[in-house]
């Protein structure tokens, strides 16, 4: 079985893993643990028993049991799940059917009807991930606790999407993101991050698939690629020394995919950024001026940001023209350099 992004893995060890991205090794998949088996936990399995969800982008927990599952290429800090110890994997695709057949009416319904029907999202192209898909939505009770996520797949469905929102949140009377959900999730996220180098309550705002359907209750889109869509691998050269650029986003497309990928030009030099970090999925948009901070690649223009320390600012959004904002004469990599001290890799 070919396994992908936005799948999920039950392990040996009783985790249930979600897949990150593409470009896996032959003998493993780049996944990190979501639910763990606990006594103690609030989700209920129908055959597996009860679960724990616990997340972390740095899988501390899961290195200390497994500490043969961390790699040192990127991402460092996912883990390498083995091939071999995967018993179930869960697709997104698979569950449509019986979503369609369950959740006959409500907003989850009346957004995949509007997406179908409006946006013209072919059903094929949309699957479910989540506490919904592995079978883990309802508590102990049998009542659900969990909204279902929704992944749409295919570049130019995501680009359809796009463009019908603004008219389906109308539709519904939705909105984007709350300033309550924004606050929540930039300290959710920035609290494991250099706050020095991230902008949380910017890069968040971006988000543009988000969707609020009520206070408390938010609804984000996430997006794939189709098979054949799949761009290269962009972090398989070996990361080189640590850098820091500022620069004007050229291209955003990527944000909305695993891993995270945006180009900026930083005095006439054009390099990507790359982060398989879950919290900067669509974080910045074209003509963002940001500051980077993370590896530069061998390759000499691909920068992971792929550490605590690493991150993605936003200085100023939606600059239009960014030379003015440019003051710094040497060129990127020596800025990067100069910026970053020349500290080797980090």
């Amino acid at each position: 079985m070919i396994i992908s992004d936005f799948d999920y893995c039950l392990a040996n060890d009783g985790i249930i893993y979600l897949v990150k991205g593409y470009y896996h090794p032959a003998e493993a998949v780049i996944a990190y643990p979501v639910y763990w088996p606990d006594k103690s936990g609030n989700r209920q399995h129908p055959t597996l028993g009860r679960y724990l969800k616990n997340v972390s982008d740095f899988n501390q927990r899961l290195f200390e049991i497994h500490p043969s599952y961390r790699s040192p290429a990127v991402p460092r800090q996912t883990p390498r799940l083995p091939r071999s110890q995967i018993s179930h994997v869960w697709q997104p695709k698979q569950k449509m059917a019986q979503f369609m057949a369950e959740e006959t009416t409500g907003p989850w319904r009346d957004l995949i009807d509007y997406l179908i029907r409006d946006a013209s999202v072919p059903y094929e192209n949309i699957g479910i991930f989540g506490s919904y898909l592995v079978g883990m939505h309802q508590n102990l009770a049998g009542r659900q606790i969990k909204d279902i996520d929704f992944v749409i797949y295919g570049l130019s469905n995501l680009k359809k999407v796009k463009k019908a929102l603004p008219k389906l949140l109308r539709h519904f009377g939705y909105g984007p993101i709350s300033a309550d959900h924004l606050n929540y999730h930039s300290r959710k996220f920035g609290q494991d991050f250099k706050p020095s180098a991230n902008s949380f309550n910017k890069t968040l705002a971006n988000k543009w698939s988000s969707i609020q359907i009520k206070p408390g209750l938010l609804c984000t889109l996430r997006f794939s690629y189709l098979d054949d869509e799949i761009p290269p691998d962009p972090t398989s050269l070996p990361v080189k020394q640590l850098v820091q650029i500022k620069g004007l986003v050229t291209d955003d497309i990527g944000t909305n995919f695993m891993p995270r990928v945006f180009k900026i030009d930083s005095e006439g030099s054009v390099c990507s950024v790359v982060t398989y970090f879950w919290g900067f999925q669509s974080c910045v948009r074209n003509g963002d001026y940001v500051m980077v901070t993370g590896n530069l690649h061998q390759d000499g223009k691909t920068i992971s940001v792929d550490k605590r320390s690493h991150g993605i600012k936003i200085i100023s959004a939606a600059i239009k023209n960014s030379n003015k904002y440019c003051g710094r004469s040497q060129s990127y990599l020596n800025a990067g350099n100069k910026a970053a001290g020349s500290a080797g890799i980090v």
